[in-house]
Formats: C-alpha cells, structure tokens, sequence
C-alpha cells in the first residue's frame, strides 16, 4: 500500500521529503521517506541564517548519503516566526521547488499541529508575537490566540504541570521562570509531528 501526503484537495505519494521549520528560533531541517526519519539538522536563528541553513542541508545530503536530485517534494512550516528566518527558509524551499521542479507544500505551525494530532505530545503552544504579545495555542480549545505577555504572567498558575512548547525571547523565558515554577517547556517536536502526515 502506497503512502500518501495530504495537501487540501491534491494527494502526494511519499516520497524523499525535505522538510524545513524555520518558524521558530531552533530552525529544523529534516528528510524522511515512507515514514522514516533519515536525518535531521538543529540549528539556533542566527543573523547569518542563509548561510547556516545552506550548510546545514549540505550536511544533511551528506550524513543521509542522499543527493538533492533525489528529493521529490517539499513541506514547510510558513509561520508565524521571525521575520528573517522565516524569510530565509521559505525562500530557499521555493527555489529548490523550482531548480529540481518538484511540488511545495506547507502548513502554518497551528495547522500542522491540528493535522498531525500535536497535543498527543503537548497541552499548550506559546510563541512570541511581538514584543508585548503572543500567540496562545491551547489542546483544549484547539483555537490560537494572541493575548499581551503580561496576561501570561498572571495567570501561569492555569499552565502548571502542562507540557509547553515555547519560542519565545530569553527573556520573556526569564519572567516564566522566575515568576512561576513552570519546568515543562520543551522545544517543538518537528521530526516527530512529520511522521504522522498522512
């Protein structure tokens, strides 16, 4: 039986997938096949993100003993995230669509959660919106929010004992920590959320 990938109405047989996540501040990218995860590279946002990724993805060819030629689509996660890196990737998915004429596909990061049932793994996403406001998605209302970081703060006492996906700045980390007793951030689990595509 055949594997496929769902892009609205249009189905993908899987194939060698590059994947990217450059919507958060660890940028991931990742190549599976048929529900296998080959390899993957982690790096931190970083002002020379074009060059970092580039290097990254040489890497990951490498490591994988995979050629570009043999990627046949793209997914990527479109945002929201910082303005550069997101950029970065998204430009640089594109022109691989278009230099290996392949297909492109993506999902905004809440989208993604929802298709790959994410709250398996986690009860609550934050990331940063702007300095004085994030983003809020809840597994129990499964709607994304903004709401002002101040009001994070007062009511953390709602978010004990969750497991918490962040992407925001250090210091708003710092106001968490120190404000309340919240040890469940973890960082986003883009490789394994990727596996359950279908």
């Amino acid at each position: 039986m055949k594997k496929k990938l769902l892009k609205g109405n249009k189905l993908f047989i899987l194939m060698l997938t590059l994947a990217i996540n450059t919507a958060l501040n660890l940028n991931q990218i990742v190549l599976f096949d048929d529900k296998k995860i080959l390899g993957e590279k982690i790096w931190t946002n970083d002002k020379r993100s074009n060059d970092i990724f580039l290097d990254n993805f040489k890497n990951l060819l490498k490591t994988t003993k995979k050629e570009k030629t043999e990627i046949k689509q793209i997914f990527i996660i479109t945002g929201p995230g910082p303005y550069v890196s997101l950029r970065v990737g998204i430009v640089i998915a594109n022109a691989f669509a278009y230099g290996l004429n392949i297909p492109i596909f993506g999902l905004n990061i809440f989208d993604f959660i929802k298709e790959t049932n994410g709250f398996d793994l986690f009860d609550l996403l934050i990331l940063n919106a702007s300095k004085e406001e994030i983003f809020i998605f809840n597994k129990n209302k499964k709607e994304m929010e903004i709401i002002k970081f101040k009001d994070l703060i007062k009511n953390l006492n709602k978010f004990k004992n969750l497991k918490i996906v962040e992407n925001l700045t250090d210091k708003q980390k710092e106001n968490i920590v120190r404000d309340a007793d919240l040890r469940s951030l973890q960082y986003f689990p883009f490789s394994n959320l990727l596996l359950r595509l279908n």
